[in-house]
């Protein structure tokens, strides 16, 4: 029995939204391999559908990003002009809503 059927998604060739039955702000994830919270924050995001895009902290270009916006834990999630350090699961329900206000 389904209870729940959730469009499926695909990323936008702009990457500034998702597209499927449904538009989106693209949200994306400053993380690390072996960081626990990042796991989670991105288990949580898989739980409910939410699409995102996983920003790899062992490439030079994520690093410099972390640095200009002073992130000093990880992971850091960003959707549009927001940016949340080591964010709990409020925060992520936060950003989810913001996202789909697209």
């Amino acid at each position: 029995m389904v209870l729940w059927n959730m469009p499926r998604a695909r990323i936008s060739e702009s990457s500034d939204s998702i597209e499927g039955d449904f538009k989106m702000k693209e949200i994306k994830i400053y993380s690390s391999a072996h960081c626990y919270k990042c796991m989670l924050a991105k288990r949580y995001l898989e739980r409910r559908e939410v699409p995102y895009t996983n920003m790899d902290t062992g490439e030079e270009e994520n690093l410099e990003f972390l640095r200009k916006n002073n992130a000093l834990s990880l992971p850091v999630v960003v959707c549009g002009d927001k940016v949340i350090v080591t964010p709990d699961n409020a925060q992520l329900d936060e950003i989810i809503a913001f996202a789909k206000e697209a």
